[in-house]
Formats: C-alpha cells, structure tokens, sequence
C-alpha cells in the first residue's frame, strides 16, 4: 500500500542513528526516509489544517525546524527535548489541543519528500530543532488523574500525587 508508512513490521527496531548504516540501507531504497523519534528525544507538533495552525499561533510556539506537512495545509514543529525532560512523560496522542496532535516515542516524522498520499513535506523554516521551553513541555505532559486516596491505604495526598506524576 503507498503512502507514508513504514515498510514492513519491526521497523522501530531497524531504526539507527549510525550515519554509515543509513547510508548503507538507502544505497539502493527508492521511497522516502522517516526519522524515528523514539532514538532522537525529538518532539513533533503536528499541525492539522488551518485550525491547528491556528492553534500554533495562539500558542506563540517558539522558532524551530519546522516543515509542511503532506497535505499543503499544516506544520511539524520539531523540538528537541531538554536534558531534564523525560520523553515517557509524553504521550503519542491525537487531538490533544484544537487541531494539534503530538508525537514523540513510538511515532515517526516524514523526512522532506514526497508521499503518495499528498503533497510534498518540505522545510519551511529551516533551523536546528530548538530545546522545549518548559512550559510547552508541561502542555504536553500525559495528564495526571487526581487520584482517590482510600482511608485505608495509608499513604498521604503527596505520596499518591508523585506515584501518578511518575506514571
């Protein structure tokens, strides 16, 4: 089936960062390139169409690589996330704001190409993926449940918050 998915099962664990071995791997590949995000501790805002645009602006993303997705109508904004930051924290998740998704452990983001299910994704601003302020990296956090302490449990309200933050 063409598109931009991956080729074939496994390939989380056919990623690599080694530059020979992607070299090696391609020499003879004619289909685009992904980037793993689970190997990079990058970050991928994915917005959707005018509305998450929309969104991104709202949300005064700071500068950073960022690309036009397939559909013409859309952005990945890349970060790259801070060495205090922890990627489990974050969750692959749809629809998490008006029109943005977030991506980042078991995702993948589309090098510059083209795809048979749209349009070219092409570099629109053309800079190193910035560290996450953390600020948006609290936006981007798994929500926390408040947890129900049981009377019988014996642990206090501090004890049960961290053991949900650490979730």
């Amino acid at each position: 089936k063409r598109g931009k998915h991956p080729i074939g099962e496994g390939w989380q664990k056919r990623a690599t960062l080694d530059p020979d071995d992607v070299r090696d791997r391609f020499r003879s590949h004619h289909g685009n390139i992904g980037v793993y995000l689970g190997l990079t501790g990058l970050v991928l805002i994915d917005a959707d169409g005018e509305l998450g645009l929309e969104t991104a602006r709202t949300w005064q993303l700071p500068p950073t690589l960022t690309q036009r997705s397939g559909s013409g109508v859309g952005a990945h904004y890349i970060y790259q996330l801070a060495s205090h930051q922890d990627a489990r924290a974050i969750t692959d998740r749809s629809k998490f704001a008006p029109g943005l998704d977030v991506k980042a452990r078991g995702q993948f983001v589309a090098a510059p190409s083209r795809n048979a299910s749209g349009g070219p994704c092409a570099v629109t601003v053309p800079l190193a993926p910035a560290v996450m302020p953390d600020w948006l990296f609290e936006r981007l956090r798994k929500p926390v449940r408040e947890a129900q302490l049981h009377p019988a449990s014996g642990g206090s309200a501090g004890d049960v918050h961290e053991r949900a933050r650490l979730y």
